[in-house]
């Protein structure tokens, strides 16, 4: 039943965690929402088993679906980001980044901030792709911006104990 889906997938987090004896520190769901999940695994889905253009375009508006009901589906947004930059509208990454961030900033969940900390990444990377930046090389200011986002969310993954969260 999709109904249960988030709360099955909380309560096997948290048996998994108390079976490996760990604690955690913020385990609960970044989406209660299960209306929106579940658009979001039926476009996840289609795209994954997408045999034309028009499979792709049905997932994505699935994806859409999942986020016009929740802005906090986190999972959507990424998914649609990757579909987005496969076609080549690096514009899209960094709108969609930034709209991530905003939310996360919102939030005192420390899984928000690890979401937030992929998509500061992801924005950096899509104003590359905008200007066009040729000045992108290790000692540039965007790859050291880039380099202290990804560095604070391992930190936050350390914290809540997942790291399968970058």
């Amino acid at each position: 039943n999709w109904e249960n889906l988030t709360t099955i997938k909380e309560t096997l987090s948290k048996n998994l965690l108390e079976t490996l004896n760990k604690k955690s520190h913020s385990i609960e769901p970044l989406s209660n929402n299960t209306e929106a999940y579940e658009f979001y695994l039926k476009g996840k889905y289609k795209i994954e088993k997408a045999k034309d253009l028009e499979d792709i375009t049905i997932g994505e508006e699935l994806l859409e679906k999942a986020i016009d009901l929740d802005p906090n589906q986190f999972e959507a947004r990424y998914c649609l980001i990757s579909q987005k930059v496969q076609k080549g509208r690096f514009s899209y990454l960094r709108r969609m980044s930034d709209e991530i961030i905003k939310i996360a900033e919102k939030s005192n969940n420390k899984r928000y901030h690890i979401q937030g900390c992929r998509a500061h990444v992801l924005s950096l990377l899509g104003k590359c792709f905008e200007i066009g930046d040729k000045e992108f090389h290790s000692d540039s200011n965007t790859v050291k911006e880039m380099h202290k986002y990804i560095n604070n969310g391992i930190k936050l993954c350390l914290e809540v104990e997942d790291l399968s969260l970058l």
